[in-house]
């Protein structure tokens, strides 16, 4: 039988585990952003790329513009701007005419990344009445994932931390 202070030790340490496991996703995300313009060229083909929203970097007006104005003409919902607020990355890039690409960055890439990604792919598309990419970045995959990935049009690139 357990004492007390052996199940107060567990949670703590499940919860610095958790900590842990979220400072790790903080630190992967950083990792991925400062590398973005190239991963985003290298692996989507937009030539020039502009990084227009982060989780890691300040607000950029060019992207505050895009969906206001698409919400003002009815193109898009008050609930799609706060979800492109909460994308790990939005970019923007040549890909003949101006592309966009929504990305979701993730260590191990899952169901709810892929969706997300197509999502808001979908919505800065609108919003921006142009082609816009859907990526998921992580360090892993399962096989089922990366080909519903590939089914929904969702480009699945693997990134090791460096």
């Amino acid at each position: 039988m357990m004492a007390k202070d052996d199940i107060d030790l567990a949670m703590v340490n499940a919860r610095l585990e958790q900590h842990l496991d979220e400072l790790n996703d903080c630190v992967y995300e950083r990792l991925i952003t400062k590398h973005c313009r190239g991963i985003v060229n290298r692996h989507l083909g937009l030539k020039r790329p502009t990084i227009l929203h982060s989780i890691n970097m300040n607000q950029n007006a060019d992207l505050d513009d895009l969906p206001d104005a698409a919400n003002a003409a009815g193109d898009i919902t008050d609930d799609q701007i706060y979800d492109l607020d909460a994308a790990d990355i939005i970019g923007a890039g040549a890909d003949g005419q101006t592309a966009y690409a929504a990305i979701e960055v993730s260590e191990t890439i899952g169901d709810d990344d892929i969706d997300r990604a197509r999502e808001r792919a979908n919505i800065v598309g609108r919003a921006a009445g142009g082609p816009a990419f859907a990526a998921v970045i992580g360090k892993a995959i399962s096989d089922a994932n990366r080909q519903r990935a590939a089914q929904s049009n969702v480009t699945a690139i693997i990134m090791m931390a460096d």
